[in-house]
C-alpha cells in the first residue's frame, strides 16, 4: 500500500528528524505504523549479504492435480519468512513462506498459469 509506505516515510522524518535513534526503535515505529511484523525482514536484508530465494517445484500428481512446493532460501542460521504473492490462472493467492517447505495442490489449469511477481518483490525467484 503506497500510501501507508509514503505516510510513513514522512512520519519517521517528523519524528525522528533531530534525534538519534538505533534500528530496533526505527523498526518498532515502523511496525506500529504498519501495524504487521517486519523485523526479520528487515533484519535479514539490513544483516546479510544475499538476497533471499523463493524456491519453488511444479510436482505431478494422480490425474490432473499437481502439487505446489515451495519455500525461502536463506543465508545458514538466518530466518526469513515473508508472504508472497503469486497468480494462478490470473487471480492472486497470498502465501505464507518460511524456510520449511510448504505445499499446495493445483489444478492443471492453475499449474499452466502460474506467474511469480518478480518486479514486486527484492528477492530471487528460483524453480529447482
Amino acid at each position: 500500500n503506497d500510501s501507508v509506505w509514503f505516510g510513513t516515510l514522512k512520519a519517521i522524518q517528523n519524528t525522528f528528524s533531530m534525534k538519534t535513534i538505533n534500528t530496533s526503535l526505527l523498526l518498532e515505529f515502523m511496525e506500529s505504523k504498519f501495524n504487521t511484523p517486519i523485523a526479520g525482514v528487515m533484519n535479514y536484508y539490513l544483516k546479510t549479504s544475499s538476497i533471499p530465494v523463493f524456491e519453488y517445484e511444479i510436482l505431478p500428481m494422480d490425474g490432473e492435480a499437481y502439487n505446489l512446493r515451495y519455500h525461502w532460501v536463506v543465508e545458514d542460521g538466518a530466518t526469513f519468512e515473508m508472504p508472497v504473492n503469486i497468480f494462478l490462472n490470473q487471480k492472486i493467492k497470498f502465501l505464507e513462506v518460511s524456510a520449511a517447505w510448504q505445499t499446495m495442490q493445483l489444478n492443471s489449469v492453475e499449474a499452466s498459469n502460474i506467474r511469480f511477481p518478480e518486479e514486486d518483490y527484492l528477492v530471487e525467484f528460483r524453480k529447482k
